[in-house]
């Protein structure tokens, strides 16, 4: 059971590397944040509807550029809950290119932990004095040999399920889609009591191929957001809609949680986003700069992974 004291350097130590194998096992091994409510005076329903409702789904996605969040990031680890931290993410997504910059914090301002994705993943812990790295492009998988089809195919469609959470309409965003009905898609476990959840007649649900990866979501069609979406590795829940900010896309209704679950590894990551702002980022910002990964000792990922395995 990780202490709640973050102060203890290592404890901290032990807390960032349980937290980090969990996050980044979503994007590493195979297996994301946030919106908010349109403003309703500029943007009237209407403008949201062309009477293609796919059409509507992926022209939500295709808004979506850029992500800059505050959340709050929990971890149930074989059902026991972990302290919450505090994280900002930075996530470029437009063209071709894909950056991500997730930074968690601990009290009194302290950084845990650092972290930068494109087509390697360094990851800064400043209690151990080192970054961790991992060309994504190769894998980390020791059982696998480097290069192979089989395991850049798995690293590239696991970074294309994190973008999914990051932006869930892109499950839709593909030629590859279908139609299905609903089960299993008909209740949320994870709402709060006294919430209410779009009944199965207000859900429309897809079955659809994102990067060779079959992909099942469900959209409310009431309000075009997201409820629920489900690869082989992983189970999402998006709850709520997160409150206007002023920074806020036409027709976007994004969610102000969201449930992950990694199925193979029982675990469960709560994200709660506190504030959000969309298309500000660009890939040439100060925060995707690799200088600051650099000036650490350079560590294979892997073997952090074997640590927190190992616990």
């Amino acid at each position: 059971m990780i202490n709640t004291c973050f102060i203890a350097d290592t404890r901290a130590a032990r807390v960032v590397s349980v937290i980090l194998a969990a996050l980044f096992i979503v994007v590493i091994s195979g297996c994301s944040i946030f919106q908010t409510k349109p403003q309703k005076a500029a943007f009237p329903p209407s403008a949201c509807r062309t009477g293609n409702l796919l059409h509507d789904l992926g022209r939500i996605g295709s808004s979506i550029r850029s992500i800059d969040a505050r959340a709050r990031i929990q971890l149930e680890l074989n059902g026991r809950k972990q302290p919450s931290i505090s994280c900002t993410l930075k996530w470029y997504g437009a063209d071709s290119s894909q950056l991500l910059r997730l930074t968690g914090h601990g009290p009194f301002g302290i950084t845990l932990f650092d972290c930068l994705l494109d087509n390697t993943f360094l990851l800064s812990i400043p209690s151990h004095k080192a970054t961790y790295f991992s060309d994504l492009t190769q894998g980390i998988d020791a059982q696998s040999r480097p290069g192979s089809i089989s395991q850049n195919s798995r690293a590239a469609s696991a970074a294309a399920q994190f973008r999914m959470v990051l932006n869930p309409w892109n499950a839709v965003m593909t030629s590859h889609i279908s139609e299905i009905s609903c089960p299993g898609f008909n209740e949320n476990p994870f709402l709060d009591s006294g919430s209410t959840e779009p009944s199965n007649a207000s859900l429309v649900c897809y079955s659809s191929f994102v990067n060779q990866t079959r992909v099942w979501s469900a959209f409310d069609v009431n309000t075009l957001s997201p409820f629920a979406m489900e690869t082989g590795d992983f189970k999402a829940y998006f709850n709520g809609i997160l409150s206007d900010s002023g920074h806020s896309l036409p027709c976007v209704k994004y969610p102000e949680s969201i449930i992950l679950i990694l199925k193979k590894r029982n675990i469960t990551i709560h994200i709660s986003i506190k504030e959000i702002s969309f298309n500000t980022i660009t890939p040439w910002q100060a925060a995707f700069d690799r200088t600051p990964f650099m000036g650490l000792r350079l560590i294979p990922l892997e073997n952090l992974l074997r640590q927190a395995a190992g616990r």
